[in-house]
């Protein structure tokens, strides 16, 4: 158990990469429930594991005894009730013995703590079957969280995304998307995914939220509704604003606005 828990946390460290994408990915979120489901089953494991030790993990005399009643119970006594007995002094002294022995099985055994066989196994077959439906809701899961993309892989790549407008649609990619120098290539579409052109196309980045003005990227056209930009610098990691401006017309402009996560 401790080699799986050092194991899972370590390479859950590796996929997911910071805290708050256990809460905002499919991957994250999939991921607290198989660890909670896995408490949850350690749990009930030990739960069965009590029910185990308190019948048939304990010595057959002591069993023997708690059925009779002699353990926490009303039944038989080994020889502690009071009155003459017929062997007179020798007798007395086996009974004390077995009484000196019965007080020290009270001990380790409170009352309640030995179950008889009938409610052990009624017990068990109960744990049993929450164990089962339990692992097997984890077993979904963890194939659920091999075709799951980690926040990792998603967040690593490159940025790249289809923004739309009104009246155009702009396939974006943003590479590496990380601090320092990148690369952006736009294709200008139309609403049905057909090839267009415009007059001009322009963008920047921005962060509002941090009072950071308009950084505008210098953009190249390559082709007929295609643009790209070589080399330009993004200075610090955050969530920055991507504006896209283009010209349809001399009169007429699509404009578009994204998110855009720099690591």
């Amino acid at each position: 158990m401790i080699a799986i828990v050092i194991s899972g946390t370590f390479q859950a460290f590796r996929q997911v990469g910071r805290i708050g994408a256990l809460v905002d990915t499919d991957y994250g979120r999939l991921l607290l429930a198989k660890i909670l489901l896995f408490l949850g089953l350690i749990i009930v494991a030990t739960l069965s594991r009590d029910i185990v030790n308190r019948r048939w993990k304990l010595p057959p005399e002591v069993i023997g005894e708690a059925d009779a009643g002699g353990i926490g119970g009303g039944g038989a006594d080994l020889g502690r009730a009071g009155g003459p007995t017929p062997n007179g002094g020798k007798a007395a002294k086996q009974a004390s013995s077995v009484a000196v022995l019965d007080d020290d099985l009270d001990e380790e055994y409170p009352e309640g703590y030995i179950l008889d066989e009938r409610t052990a196994e009624r017990r068990l077959k109960r744990a049993l079957v929450v164990e089962l439906v339990i692992a097997g809701v984890i077993l979904a899961l963890t194939a659920l969280l091999v075709n799951a993309p980690p926040p990792r892989e998603i967040e690593g790549g490159p940025f790249a995304a289809t923004l739309k407008s009104d009246k155009l649609q702009f396939d974006t990619v943003l590479t590496p998307a990380r601090r320092g120098t990148n690369e952006l290539h736009l294709t200008a579409l139309t609403n049905t995914g057909g090839s267009t052109d415009v007059v001009d196309m322009s963008a920047e980045l921005s962060q509002p939220a941090n009072d950071i003005a308009p950084i505008k990227i210098k953009l190249i056209r390559a082709g007929p509704g295609h643009y790209i930009s070589n080399g330009f610098a993004v200075p610090f990691a955050g969530d920055w604003r991507l504006t896209l401006k283009a010209l349809v017309s001399d009169v007429d402009e699509s404009t578009v606005t994204a998110t855009v996560p720099i690591r």
